[in-house]
């Protein structure tokens, strides 16, 4: 056994972390209501024939990524709930493999999306020939290679130090190196869309901003700690409170599409409706009865 931090698994090993136990609590709430919200935006997209443009696509796609994301957080409420707290990181990188997959292919999104909003703006007549099965399977496979990539990393870190003890959000399931090298590329990515929102105008919305600032905070809290002589609960609770801006991110992309884009809200409007509904009744009388 060999504890990353002996103070803090000596203080909390098989114990309630009570300090942390309100922002677990919240982040299970909003986690629910994002899943839940996700679920249905998919479908929606699904449903109406209006919402086939690429960055429809995308915003699904992303709406997918986000549910995978954040049930990773129900793993680690019950580890924190029951007094458990702490994993083997060998342990947390395997009940972390298909929920880091949600969350790397979804920052990747939000670049891809703005990357995909810019094209459209600049280049129109080009960006509408775009085969869209091809075009999507390419962001896909750029989304795959970034996870590709740190989930080996992870792998390879948590081969060498399989016992370390840590508690199992995420993030930590990339314990040490990797966090540390995941958290600059992809403050760099998010720095790189804030720019091109930037150039193309659209950055004040409210989703935009929300989405990107939240990432960052998140992203910086992870480098803070990293380059800051904290205490060990400290270095555990800054990211994890830092962390509910992201998620609470995760979860708005229903009700943000629904207050901003007239498309979505139609047809979320639309698929809200019960058949009984919108069904037409015709009543035909009968004659000489």
């Amino acid at each position: 056994m060999a504890p990353t931090e002996t103070s803090l698994y000596d203080q909390y090993h098989n114990k309630i972390m009570l300090s942390a136990l309100p922002g677990v609590t919240i982040m299970i709430i909003v986690d629910t209501v994002g899943i839940f919200a996700n679920a249905f935006l998919i479908l929606v997209t699904i449903k109406s024939k209006s919402l086939r443009e690429t960055t429809n696509f995308l915003i699904c796609f992303s709406s997918f990524s986000d549910i995978v994301h954040l049930s990773g957080h129900f793993y680690f409420a019950y580890a924190l709930y029951t007094g458990k707290t702490f994993d083997d990181l060998i342990d947390c990188l395997h009940a972390m493999t298909v929920p880091l997959a949600g969350m790397q292919f979804g920052i990747v999104l939000i670049f891809l999306t703005a990357v995909d909003r810019l094209i459209c703006i600049l280049w129109p007549y080009y960006h509408k020939q775009l085969n869209k099965f091809m075009y999507c399977t390419l962001l896909l496979g750029l989304c795959f290679a970034y996870y590709a990539f740190f989930i080996r990393l992870a792998y390879i870190n948590a081969a060498i130090i399989p016992e370390t003890k840590v508690i199992c959000l995420i993030v930590n399931a990339m314990h040490g190196e990797p966090v540390f090298y995941w958290s600059i590329v992809s403050n760099a990515g998010f720095a790189t869309a804030i720019i091109i929102y930037a150039i193309i105008g659209v950055f004040i919305r409210m989703k935009g901003v929300w989405t990107l600032c939240s990432w960052m905070c998140g992203f910086c809290a992870q480098l803070i700690i990293k380059v800051v002589t904290l205490s060990p609960e400290m270095s555990f609770l800054i990211p994890l409170y830092a962390g509910i801006g992201i998620n609470v991110s995760c979860s708005l992309n229903l009700f943000v599409l629904y207050a901003f884009s007239f498309d979505y809200r139609k047809a979320i409007l639309s698929s809200l409706k019960s058949p009984a509904s919108s069904a037409t009744v015709t009543v035909t009388p009968k004659f000489g009865s």
